[in-house]
């Protein structure tokens, strides 16, 4: 016998909260700000197709953090090598590399 479904939690056409806008941050777009100092889980993912600009976005991003958070550690994982930031430190992955990359994370 196929177990119930949770209760739901939210229910379609609620009534709109008003929602105080927060522009600290970075400015990503149309009253859209990013500010990892607010989040529990500051990681970020770009996704898009081949020419909308991922490439672009991440520079901006890593440029203005650590205007924002001066002692702030940025790891980017760039397999193309098109980034070229200022102050960066490049490790080269790859079969031949002395270099790897392994994740854990702690909560």
């Amino acid at each position: 016998m196929p177990k119930p479904l949770p209760t739901a939690t939210l229910k379609p056409n609620q009534s709109k909260k008003t929602l105080i806008a927060d522009t600290s941050g970075i400015l990503l777009g149309d009253k859209v700000y990013w500010n990892p100092a607010q989040l529990r889980n500051g990681h970020a993912a770009i996704l898009g197709t081949s020419g909308s600009g991922k490439t672009q976005t991440l520079k901006a991003i890593a440029h203005e953090l650590p205007s924002l958070f001066p002692d702030i550690k940025i790891v980017i994982t760039d397999f193309h090598g098109d980034l070229e930031l200022p102050s960066e430190v490049c490790y080269s992955l790859d079969a031949e590399s002395p270099y790897g990359l392994n994740l854990t994370m702690n909560s």
